[in-house]
């Protein structure tokens, strides 16, 4: 049998779709829920993989996770997924409300912590006008700058978990080889509440019921004074900070509901940490981590620590670091980047013909991965896979100064994506076909190209 790429031309986002001889996998999903799998069942004309793979929660690359597993007709061997979703499991799914509302406490108060700083610097410059409190252009990076002095704080939150205490703990698949069908699945060690579906209320409709709440607060997040605290109300109210709430919420309900379906679905999870210097587990030979560790056992934090770990989340998430980066190294070889930078130390395996998925959709906040591919690899003739997303507002020049590289967008137009499919042929992969994936509205349809 021969071996096969898939790029999907989701609209937004990733979703790669590898067939080895033994083995299909397919990597992130894109950012809608219900047009991954209609393209992977269009493309494969099947709706089953071996290896589910979540690389980090970005919507573009989740959401077409979460649509697999929660379409019934499509299913999987194995679901890796990076070990802080397990360690987040008890905040999110032991009482979703109350961890809501958690997470909406430790936002305040770090707003508030902020506020407090801008409201003394506009003091003292006699500008405490309520416009002037309220422009928060950069509000996300303001906060970033702010919990800069908890970073190392909140990455320790992401990575003191791991244990070999399977007490109160789930396990990871460590073994390198698909468990026995008959044996009972290792997995989240959750009790799912519901048997057919899944039924939350929204978490942008709940933001409507806690939001109005925020200002009163009784546990002190907002500043007692009168006249204060009518501004951090109108602080609170401008859209960036509505915003900033809502991103907060959304990745609290994709992880949660991400979770909640692996346990339902009881589908066996390998968990794997972030490291910048050692590597391990994986399937040797299929697809192995890059730059992160199979972990034998995840220890679920504390409902408590939900805000902590989702700031945490948040501020990785933003610097795109903490992404796992996978390698197929079976000629010719596949290397799955999704929004990484490579800034890490772990030896990558670069071979001419070989497939490499362009970090973060080419953005030129990634450049670091081009330039360590031109210092360790500037000989080296690759097919590079470029995914679009409409943030990108600048790509890396690394294309345009090396015109010699193979370069694939999915980018066609605005309405349009290219699905691109590749076969193996002596050590190299070689296109075999383009589809175009065109959008009218909410709906799409597929043209030969």
């Amino acid at each position: 049998m021969t071996d096969e790429f898939i790029s999907l031309g989701v609209r937004n986002g990733d979703s790669f779709f590898l067939k080895r001889k033994e083995i299909t996998v397919l990597v992130d999903g894109g950012e809608d829920e219900l047009l991954m799998t209609d393209l992977l069942f269009a493309s494969t004309h099947s709706r089953y993989v071996d290896i589910l793979v979540c690389t980090h929660p970005d919507k573009d690359h989740i959401a077409g996770i979460i649509g697999f597993l929660k379409n019934p007709l499509f299913s999987c061997r194995e679901l890796w997924l990076p070990s802080y979703i397990g360690k987040l499991s008890k905040g999110v799914i032991a009482n979703p409300e109350e961890g809501l509302r958690q997470l909406m406490k430790g936002l305040t108060s770090r707003l508030r912590k902020l506020f407090s700083i801008k409201k003394a610097v506009l003091d003292a410059k006699g500008d405490l006008e309520s416009s002037s409190l309220t422009n928060c252009r950069n509000l996300n990076a303001e906060l970033v700058s702010l919990v800069k002095e908890d970073t190392d704080l909140l990455k320790k939150s992401l990575s003191d978990s791991c244990t070999n205490d399977d007490n109160g703990s789930f396990r990871s698949l460590n073994d390198g080889v698909f468990p026995d069908s008959s044996a009972e699945p290792a997995i989240l060690g959750i009790n799912p509440r519901y048997e057919k579906t899944i039924q939350y209320e929204r978490s942008r409709d709940f933001l409507k019921k806690i939001l109005p709440m925020i200002p009163h607060d009784k546990n002190g997040c907002i500043a007692h004074d009168s006249d204060e605290s009518n501004y951090f109300e109108l602080f609170l109210a401008n859209n960036s900070c509505v915003n900033l709430y809502l991103k907060y919420i959304d990745l609290f309900d994709r992880i949660r509901v991400l979770i909640e379906l692996a346990a339902t679905r009881r589908i066996p999870v390998r968990f794997f940490e972030y490291n910048p210097i050692k590597s391990s587990g994986g399937i040797h030979g299929v697809l192995e981590p890059v730059n992160s560790l199979e972990v034998s056992f995840v220890k679920p934090r504390q409902p408590s620590h939900i805000s902590e770990d989702i700031t945490s989340l948040l501020l990785l998430s933003t610097q795109n670091r903490t992404s796992l980066v996978f390698h197929s190294p079976r000629y010719p070889a596949v290397l799955f980047t999704a929004d990484s930078d490579l800034k890490f130390k772990q030896s990558i395996s670069w071979t001419n013909g070989m497939i490499i998925t362009a970090p973060h959709h080419g953005s030129i906040h990634n450049q670091n991965a081009y330039d360590r591919f031109s210092k360790e690899a500037s000989s080296c003739k690759p097919l590079w896979i470029m995914t679009n997303h409409p943030s990108i507002k600048r790509e890396t020049d690394f294309f345009d100064l090396n015109k010699s590289q193979a370069l694939y967008k999915s980018f066609l137009d605005k309405k349009s994506r290219n699905s691109h499919f590749f076969k193996a042929d002596n050590g190299i992969w070689n296109l075999e076909k383009t589809e175009i994936v065109s959008f009218r509205d909410k709906q799409y349809c597929l043209l030969k190209k």
